[in-house]
């Protein structure tokens, strides 16, 4: 153990070179490492330097140093070495520490790759119907139209630009009135053979497709979704995938789409369960960290309007929206600006302000209105904490 250590020490002190002790005019210095890695999110290390003549600095634009010079009067002096934030490919360079005599020493920065995505120039398309634009993740009306919902305003608070968000969704439809088959089937709410809701839109210019099930236990739910995604990869092979869970499916057990979310998932398609999120918060199978809300039913997240105890609130469509932008981005960073996002929304079948959603759609009062919640900011943090251990949790 103590020639390991030994070999060790060795291996991370970094002398100018093999003459240096024997001429020390020439000045010395060692380093306590002789490399240092970085994670993309950005961090700090702490390094120790000694040497016996005054010392500068040189960097990649990348790192910053709590000490860019220092004296040289041999003592060991504690410096921060910090990396900035990388959005992009991995990136190394060299940190070398150079004695006024012009004698240097170097040691190696690497930094890994970043795991998140820019959604800058890309273009969405989402296939759902009222379980995801009642949470204003889109806005109802803009179907087959460019939309500007939570989800558009997220990405552009997050600094994205020149996206394109195309809404089509459609109450009381399911995927498979936006199958090739579907598309030939008449609808009680699309009179005719024929009708494509997806018709006249270039398939193959979206980089995502993002989809969701309608509030039935739908036999060939599978087979439905596939065949909807079919549509999009024929065209598009590198076209990514998204399946969105919402609440109802949970509290309902649907188990025809419930035991099949891993298939999906296999089937390369990433899978926003935040339906199974709110509804272990609800019963209590998880705790929010930092938040002390008791949360009693599933109405802090659905609505209770009569019959209506199924569609998400704009506190279940925040938590939609912020996990999909997670799940298709990997930034895992809670939104600052949640309140602000939440409220400057429309919502519903006709979209209405956040300040007359309460009224409107809770005639049986909520023994924790989801107001309580938005307006709460620890609870909200916590909450948001819990969202990436929710993407592709089957």
């Amino acid at each position: 153990m103590h020639s390991i250590t030994k070999l060790a020490t060795l291996a991370l002190l970094c002398l100018l070179n093999v003459n240096c002790a024997k001429n020390e005019t020439d000045g010395t210095i060692s380093i306590s490492v002789a490399s240092l890695k970085f994670s993309a999110a950005g961090e700090s290390r702490t390094i120790t330097i000694s040497a016996t003549s005054d010392w500068s600095s040189e960097h990649p634009e990348w790192i910053t140093l709590s000490q860019e010079t220092g004296k040289g009067d041999g003592s060991r002096h504690e410096v921060l070495v910090t990396a900035a934030r990388n959005d992009g490919e991995a990136r190394k360079g060299e940190l070398t520490i150079t004695l006024d005599g012009g004698r240097s020493c170097a040691l190696s920065l690497t930094q890994d790759e970043s795991s998140e995505t820019t959604l800058s120039g890309k273009n969405f398309i989402v296939c759902a119907n009222s379980m995801v634009y009642y949470g204003g993740l889109v806005e109802y009306g803009s179907q087959g139209q460019e939309d500007k919902g939570m989800f558009y305003k997220m990405l552009a608070d997050k600094g994205f630009s020149d996206f394109k968000i195309i809404d089509c969704t459609y109450g009381n439809h399911q995927l498979s009135d936006y199958t090739a088959a579907g598309c030939n089937t008449p609808h009680k709410d699309c009179p005719g053979v024929g009708v494509d809701l997806l018709k006249g839109l270039d398939l193959a210019s979206f980089d995502y497709v993002i989809i969701s099930e309608a509030g039935n236990d739908n036999s060939n739910f599978y087979e439905d979704a596939m065949a909807l995604f079919t549509r999009f990869t024929s065209v598009n092979p590198n076209v990514k995938l998204v399946y969105i869970n919402h609440v109802y499916s949970v509290y309902k057990d649907h188990k025809n789409i419930l035991s099949r979310l891993g298939k999906l998932h296999e089937a390369g398609v990433t899978i926003v369960n935040c339906g199974q999120l709110a509804y272990d918060i609800y019963t209590g199978a998880v705790t929010v960290p930092g938040g002390a809300v008791k949360y009693k039913d599933r109405y802090t997240f659905c609505n209770h309007k009569g019959s209506d105890t199924h569609h998400p609130n704009p506190l279940m469509g925040y938590i939609m929206t912020q996990m999909l932008y997670c799940a298709i981005s990997g930034d895992k960073t809670s939104d600052p600006d949640w309140s602000n996002l939440i409220k400057r929304c429309r919502y519903s079948s006709n979209p209405i302000s956040y300040v007359d959603y309460y009224s409107t759609y809770y005639t049986t009062p909520a023994d924790v209105p989801y107001m309580d919640v938005i307006d709460n900011q620890a609870e909200m943090k916590g909450i948001q904490e819990l969202i990436p251990g929710y993407v592709d949790k089957i």
